[in-house]
C-alpha cells in the first residue's frame, strides 16, 4: 500500500479538480457513503451518532455523513468547532442541507459537561474536525473536543486520519484523538504508519473518493481493492498498545 505525503495528496487534490475535473463535493459525497458503510459494518447496533465537524473539507465529510445516517434513521447531532460563518464553501452547502429535524449546535456555545453528556450518549463519534492540512498542535474548541472525545467509552471514527496527527511524521502535537478506527482517503497518510501514530489510528481502512485510473497507471500505484461499499481494510496497519 502507498502511503501519501502531505505534499502528495495536497497535488493529487489538486489535479482531482483541475486536471481530472471531478468536484470536490462529488468527492466529500464519496468520502461520506464509505465512512457510514463503514460505520453499518463496523458498529451494526449504533444508533446514536455525534458527528464533530471542523470548518474544512473533513468537516463536509462528517456532516454529509451525518445526513446519510439520519436518512437511514440514525439519531445524529452535529457538532461544529468554529460558527457556521467559518465554514468552507462545500461544507457550508453540506451544512445548509441538513434537514430541520437535525440536532446541531456549535461546540463553544456548550459547557464540557454538555458535550461529554452528549459524546457518552452516542454509540460512534465521527471524527472531521481536522485532515492533512493541519499545521501545528490543535488549539481552541477543536483542542477541546479532541481532549473530551478522548476521555469517553464511545468509539471514534476518524475520517482520513485522526485529528491533530501530523500526516507526514506521525503523533508528534497534543492532544491527538484516539481513533477506534480511521478511514483514509484515496490513499493513506505517511504520518499513520508511523510507530508513534500507530496508539491512535486503531484499524485503519482507506475509502475511495473517485481518484481515476489513469492517475494510478501514471504514478505506478497500485489501486486500492475497495470494493462494492467504497473502502477496504489495510490489513498490515495494527494498533499498538500502550
Amino acid at each position: 500500500m502507498r502511503y501519501l505525503t502531505k505534499i502528495e495528496m495536497q497535488d493529487l487534490d489538486e489535479r482531482m479538480v483541475h486536471q481530472y475535473k471531478i468536484p470536490l463535493a462529488k468527492m466529500v459525497d464519496r468520502a461520506a457513503r464509505a465512512l457510514t458503510a463503514l460505520q453499518r459494518a463496523r458498529y451494526p447496533t449504533a444508533r446514536r451518532v455525534a458527528a464533530l465537524a471542523g470548518p474544512g473539507n473533513n468537516g463536509a465529510g462528517a456532516i454529509r455523513a451525518a445526513h446519510i445516517l439520519q436518512e437511514e434513521g440514525s439519531e445524529v447531532c452535529v457538532v461544529l468547532s468554529r460558527p457556521e460563518l467559518f465554514l468552507k464553501p462545500v461544507p457550508k452547502v453540506k451544512f445548509e442541507k441538513l434537514p430541520d429535524t437535525t440536532m446541531m449546535g456549535v461546540s463553544e456555545d456548550a459547557t464540557d459537561e454538555e458535550l461529554t453528556a452528549l459524546m457518552e450518549r452516542a454509540d460512534v463519534v465521527v471524527d472531521g474536525l481536522l485532515g492533512y492540512g493541519v499545521q501545528g498542535e490543535p488549539y481552541g474548541e477543536v483542542r477541546r473536543l479532541i481532549a473530551l472525545a478522548n476521555k469517553v467509552a464511545t468509539p471514534v471514527l476518524a475520517l482520513d486520519m485522526p485529528s491533530g496527527l501530523d500526516p507526514d511524521e506521525g503523533a508528534v502535537h497534543a492532544p491527538v484523538m484516539e481513533a477506534d478506527a480511521t478511514l483514509a482517503l484515496a490513499l493513506p497518510k505517511k504520518g499513520l504508519q508511523d510507530p508513534s501514530a500507530l496508539p491512535y489510528v486503531g484499524d485503519l481502512y482507506v475509502a475511495d473518493i473517485g481518484v481515476p485510473e489513469v492517475w494510478f497507471a501514471q504514478e505506478e500505484v497500485p489501486r486500492p481493492p475497495y470494493g462494492e461499499d467504497g473502502y477496504c481494510k489495510i490489513a498490515a496497519h495494527r494498533m499498538v498498545e500502550v
